[in-house]
């Protein structure tokens, strides 16, 4: 199987790695100067393994037969208007709610597997991504079928010695992970603290717990049915990740966009498509979105912003 990383930063850098070494054909696509200093000198990892790994790149999409897209939430419908061209199914591993339904738009039902994965990754500097985290990566058809081609992507995954898991309401695990990541995320970008801090400090802890019943009851409204309670998961990953930044903050710290729209902010805007206030959602997207435009106010029409 040929699969391309679509969106090789620090996360598909380190998928694509692992599935190299078990001797998948990896292509990695993304953007200067990480690509062009993989093609130069390879792509390194350190942290929970040492490698030096020479991995082909490209700028642009590629033929393969599995594309796997780690871009960031807010790149998505540009990145599938690039792969428009091509008929290789897409598997999505981002963060946030909504990305599927972009890639459906742009590129059809057919072609759209979901996906979320908890391996954590870091870029120390172009070329260099440090492992941080081993984790899971769950897949599933959108629409709950079990079909040939994720019994082999799972396969391939299982070869790499990815923790691999095949779900029949994929839509249920990304809304999962999205409220893990409501309450993390922000509240360590806004607090600039790792993330066992939100257990250490009771303010932070309340308001992590709130946040996510909150979205957890908007999930709900929804018709997601969850298989364990999502609050109680954002505390288990908050403590088997107390020494790590989010990725959040470090989005924040490097002066870089968040993904606070596709997760909080995306929580309001379909709570408030059901007429159901989210306070506390909309509390930290607004807090975040301060943070992203160094202090100053978003513009003085706020009329884009959810909730409003």
């Amino acid at each position: 199987m040929r699969i391309s990383i679509m969106g090789a930063g620090a996360l598909g850098s380190l998928i694509g790695a692992l599935l190299h070494l078990s001797g998948v054909e990896v292509i990695l696509i993304g953007r200067p100067p990480h690509i062009t200093e993989i093609e130069k000198n390879g792509l390194r990892i350190s942290g929970r393994m040492e490698a030096l790994l020479r991995i082909p790149t490209s700028l642009h999409p590629v033929e393969c037969d599995l594309s796997i897209l780690t871009v960031k939430s807010y790149d998505t419908r540009e990145a599938a208007r690039q792969m428009k061209g091509f008929e290789f199914p897409v598997l999505s591993l981002q963060n946030g709610i909504g990305n599927e339904e972009i890639l459906m738009e742009e590129l059809g039902e057919e072609r759209v597997i979901g996906g979320v994965t908890s391996y954590g990754a870091l870029r120390v500097e172009p070329g260099h991504v440090k492992y941080t985290g081993e984790g899971e990566i769950v897949i599933g058809e959108m629409n709950g079928e079990l079909t040939g081609r994720i019994r082999r992507i799972s396969e391939v995954f299982r070869k790499a010695n990815l923790n691999v898991r095949i779900s029949r309401d994929v839509k249920m695990e990304i809304w999962k992970k999205a409220i893990v990541n409501c309450g993390i995320n922000p509240l360590t970008a806004i607090a600039g603290v790792r993330n066992g801090a939100l257990l250490e400090i009771p303010t932070l802890r309340k308001i992590m717990k709130e946040v996510c019943e909150e979205a957890k009851r908007i999930a709900e409204s929804y018709g997601i049915r969850f298989d364990e309670d999502p609050v109680n998961k954002t505390f288990e990953v908050a403590r088997k990740t107390s020494e790590n930044l989010s990725s959040m903050l470090q989005d924040v710290m490097a002066g870089r966009r968040t993904e606070i729209d596709a997760i909080n902010g995306e929580v309001v805007r379909r709570a408030r498509a059901l007429k159901i206030p989210a306070p506390i959602n909309e509390s930290l997207y607004r807090l975040v979105k301060v943070l992203e435009n160094d202090g100053r106010t978003e513009s003085s029409d706020d009329s884009n912003a959810p909730g409003a």
